[in-house]
């Protein structure tokens, strides 16, 4: 049976929605594990990170504004005596104009000197103007609620965050203790509280599914969950103080150890991994961030199962599927269309020239290749044709002038005057073989200079004219040497381009040479010109022969 190109390619397309289907639903469930894994670690990496920057965000400006407070002179020296009526006017618009700029609109100043903690807010500074600044408490070393204040002046670093949580409130804050000095003697510590609550609830409380995010200081502390009893209050000021741990949370001490070797990792400036932890006895994929200002990590532990499930695999291999389909129709549609029908043209129009039929009507508008091929291949048709018709009309004219020659001069005369306007000659040799002698000799020529010398007879193998009967073949020269030959005229001289040498050959039998040169390349038509006419410049000099060798035997009878 057989099949054409559309047919192949049906088949072929069919076949390969078959192949390609059957691979894909064999591949989809060991796949499902790896583009789980994958499409977590994108997300999981991308929720730790976003969020991280978040919160920094947040913090950031409010901590270099403590910074800056803890610089202030002014402020200093209120601290080491809040009753001074001197410096506190001065004091109080200092605050004033820091407490504009803080976030919450609110910040403390606790003093060593006197232990005393002040909160100050617009409300407090209003009051401020009737009478000093009243404390809110005293802190006291046997407190424990005020063992972050001796913590935070004892600490060599120059801040630390203390996070609370509010149960009552159900708000979690963040506060930023700065110590303010006087050389290297703390004189009190000052800062302001950050409502973070909802930057943890927008991580730790996330929205997407299977995810649980939290916030851990550097021993482990959960400093920020969903759960607000995992969170350890002021574990910052004392690790040995953490009671909530994210250690607690794993499964093994393996994990714990992995956990910790990551999150140091993270610390170092490294680059983070994906861990495949149990955390509350649940698989999870976990990934890493740090925070350094706030000496926090953030931690999100993604349930990869909740990334894309079997049946969204389903959905995506029928989505696969129907594309499939659909591009291999559309495919079909569209090569039958701009390659199938084309080569059929194509196909046919070489039939029709094959058989002779050149009246070709091929689509010539296309600007891709095959519409190049077409024009192609259109032009070579034409040409054809038109070389077929050079050669019919030529060949005709020309055998029956030639059929006139009674003599081999008078035989290359008529041969050049009607081939050279058409072969564009610009010089010319004709040669007849001397059987008996085996020599060549000139019997003409066409636009032969003075300065050509040109023997009477070449022996076989005698330069490219006696090379040409030697082998009896067609020899062709491109850009002779300008010292070889020149197409001269009275106004000047030039060499040729091409050289041309041409065996005459009839029944097998070498009778000639003709040597032809032209200042452009010969077209393949014209040497098929050439080639039909040489076979009737044969015949005619076998004529001619035959009429000599009778013309001298009819001398020899008479003379007897």
């Amino acid at each position: 049976m057989h099949f054409g190109l559309r047919e192949k390619m049906m088949l072929y397309l069919v076949g390969g929605v078959l192949l390609i289907g059957g691979v894909t639903l064999t591949m989809v469930r060991s796949m499902q594990e790896r583009i789980q894994l994958e499409l977590t670690r994108y997300s999981v990496e991308r929720y730790v990170m976003l969020h991280r920057e978040k919160t920094l965000g947040g913090i950031q400006g409010d901590l270099m504004l403590a910074l800056k407070l803890a610089d202030s002179e002014v402020v200093r020296r209120w601290a080491r005596d809040p009753s001074d009526p001197v410096v506190t006017a001065s004091a109080m618009r200092e605050l004033g104009s820091f407490l504009t700029l803080f976030s919450s609109r609110e910040l403390f100043v606790a003093s060593k000197p006197t232990g005393q903690f002040y909160f100050v807010d617009a409300s407090a500074l209003r009051d401020a103007r009737q009478s000093p600044l009243k404390s809110a408490q005293a802190l006291t070393v046997d407190d424990l609620d005020d063992a972050w204040f001796f913590k935070t002046l004892a600490d060599t670093a120059p801040y630390n965050f203390n996070v609370d949580h509010n149960n009552t409130l159900n708000v979690t804050k963040l506060w930023i203790n700065v110590v303010m000095k006087e050389g290297q003697e703390p004189v009190a510590v000052v800062g302001t509280g950050i409502d973070i609550t909802k930057f943890i609830e927008s991580f730790v409380k996330s929205p997407e599914k299977g995810v649980t995010g939290m916030f851990v200081n550097e021993a482990g502390a959960i400093q920020g969950h969903a759960d607000p009893t995992l969170i350890a209050q002021n574990a910052s000021i004392d690790a040995q103080q953490a009671t909530s741990t994210i250690w607690k949370l794993l499964a093994s001490e393996q994990e714990v150890e992995r956990l910790k070797v990551l999150m140091n990792r993270v610390k170092g400036g490294g680059s983070g991994e994906l861990l495949e932890l149990t955390i509350s006895g649940v698989p999870r994929v976990v990934a890493v961030a740090y925070i350094a200002p706030l000496k926090w990590f953030t931690v999100a532990a993604f349930d990869r199962t909740s990334v894309i499930g079997s049946r969204d695999f389903l959905t995506v291999l029928a989505v696969m599927l129907l594309a499939m389909v659909v591009s291999s129709f559309l495919v079909y549609v569209i090569g039958n269309r701009l390659v199938v029908k084309p080569l059929r043209m194509l196909a046919e129009g070489t039939r029709r020239v094959a058989e002779g039929q050149f009246d070709l009507h091929l689509p010539e508008d296309r600007q891709d290749e095959i519409g190049a091929v077409m024009v192609a291949f259109s032009g070579m048709a034409k040409q054809i044709s038109e070389s077929r018709r050079l050669v019919q009309t030529n060949v005709a004219t020309i055998t029956a002038a030639l059929q006139r020659a009674t003599s081999y001069w008078e035989l290359s005369r008529i041969f050049f005057t009607h081939v050279a306007p058409i072969l564009d000659v610009g010089v010319g040799g004709f040669y007849r073989v001397d059987g008996g002698r085996g020599v060549l000799v000139a019997c003409g020529g066409y636009a032969r200079s003075g300065d050509d010398v040109v023997p009477e007879e070449i022996p076989f193998g005698s330069g490219l004219v006696g090379q040409c009967a030697s082998e009896q073949r067609t020899i062709r020269i491109e850009n002779p040497p300008s010292g070889y030959l020149k197409i001269g005229s009275v106004l000047g001289a030039s060499p040729p381009r091409v050289l041309l040498l041409v065996p005459i050959i009839h029944a097998g039998t070498l009778l000639g040479v003709i040597e032809i040169a032209s200042f452009r390349a010969f077209r393949e038509d014209e040497i098929t010109l050439l080639n039909g006419l040489l076979t009737v410049v044969g015949m005619c000099m076998e004529i001619i022969e035959r009429n000599e060798r009778m013309g001298g035997a009819l001398s020899l009878e008479v003379t007897r």
